[in-house]
């Protein structure tokens, strides 16, 4: 199987994500993830379909307690 680089197969979304302090968020049902997992709840999303979260900063998200893929996130 040929390697390649991860941009060259996926659409990388990083750049629509945004941060937000936890003081600046209005509570919702909708998960804020973080580098190691849900954060907050925020009462709007920015993301409506199936992703794949990838971690950075020694994030963990492949484990047993974690999934991968979400929904409607933040």
């Amino acid at each position: 199987m040929e390697m390649m680089l991860l941009e060259d197969c996926c659409d990388i979304l990083d750049s629509m994500r945004v941060p937000i302090m936890a003081k600046d968020r209005k509570k919702g049902p909708y998960p804020y993830y973080g580098a190691s997992g849900v954060q907050d709840y925020m009462a709007d999303y920015i993301f409506d379909d199936e992703l794949v979260l990838l971690t950075e900063d020694g994030g963990n998200f492949g484990s047993e307690e974690r999934h991968i893929a979400y929904k409607v996130i933040w």
